[in-house]
Formats: C-alpha cells, structure tokens, sequence
C-alpha cells in the first residue's frame, strides 16, 4: 500500500515523542542533533566534543563541510602542513596523495586509459 499523502518530515512534538521511546543515550543525543541541526548523517558522525559549544547565551553546534573534514583528516595524519591546505601547492599535494603509485600494484589503468 502505498501513502502518497504522508508528510515528507517530522514535526517537533512527532520527534520528541520518538526521542521519549530511545533508550539509549548515544542514539538520543545523535538522533536529537540530527533534528536539531539538519546536519547529514556523516556530518553528524564526524562530530566531536569540540565541536560543541554549550555555552549560553548562544549554544552552537559547529559542522564541518566534505571539503574542511578532508582536510583536516591530511593534516592530522601528517600529509599537509596546516598553512598550505588552501595553497595552489597543498592542492598539488593533495591530487598527488590520492593517486596511486604507478608500480604499486592498485593502479589497474591500461595506456588507453581504462580499467
């Protein structure tokens, strides 16, 4: 059976009712900051403590783009000094860290340029 009048989204007393039946408290905080934020999945993954601010007058949750946790993840293991992540160069050195090593075995291209 199929419902083409169900509503597309949830409203605010629908998700708390839902948040009241979540026992546990991980899955509440992740499913309460999802209806909070409108963050993706991911994003809301990829949170850590320091990304919340708690403090009042103005609590704030910070999300990170694709782009920003990419980076940050080069950076953190060592790949890219913090200065260059938006340089012509820490763009060079990017492209060049995600491809494969000619001899390495995982570049399966043939000279015509398909797989």
């Amino acid at each position: 059976m199929v419902h083409d009048e169900l509503p597309k989204y949830l409203l605010a007393p629908e998700v708390s009712a839902l948040l009241h039946y979540v026992p546990d408290l991980r899955r509440k905080m992740l499913l309460a900051t999802l209806w909070n934020t409108g963050a993706r999945i991911n994003e809301a993954l990829a949170l850590t403590r320091g990304d919340f601010s708690l403090v009042p007058p103005y609590p704030f949750v910070q999300l990170a783009t694709l782009k920003q946790r990419t980076e940050k993840a080069a950076r953190t293991a060592g790949r890219m000094p913090a200065g260059q992540a938006d340089s012509p160069a820490g763009s060079a050195l990017r492209h060049l860290v995600r491809q494969p090593a000619a001899d390495d075995g995982r570049n399966t291209e043939n000279s015509s340029g398909t797989a």
